[in-house]
């Protein structure tokens, strides 16, 4: 199983949460939020050599400027293997 430690240390994680909890004390737009958190967590993944890439209807915002919204992300990541031991499938 993949822990933290193999890749990341406490501190970074803790670091990110509290980043990411601070964001909502933050007054900004979802989308401003969205893409916040989004950076925090690329930063975990990729110092575990993860390089997530932004899909849906939050690619689909960030492409047309806004035009089409949405409230969530979805992330793909390549590796399945390393996914599924990740995510202890």
């Amino acid at each position: 199983m993949v822990e933290v430690g193999d890749f990341i240390s406490e501190a970074d994680v803790q670091l990110i949460k509290e980043k990411i909890a601070g964001i909502q004390e933050q007054p900004m737009e979802t989308f401003q939020r969205n893409i916040k958190v989004v950076s925090y967590l690329t930063y975990l993944l990729e110092k575990m050599g993860i390089r997530p890439i932004i899909v849906g209807g939050h690619a689909v915002e960030i492409y047309t400027l806004g035009h089409y919204t949405t409230v969530d992300v979805d992330l793909v990541v390549s590796g399945r293997e390393f996914a599924r031991k990740f995510l202890l499938f």
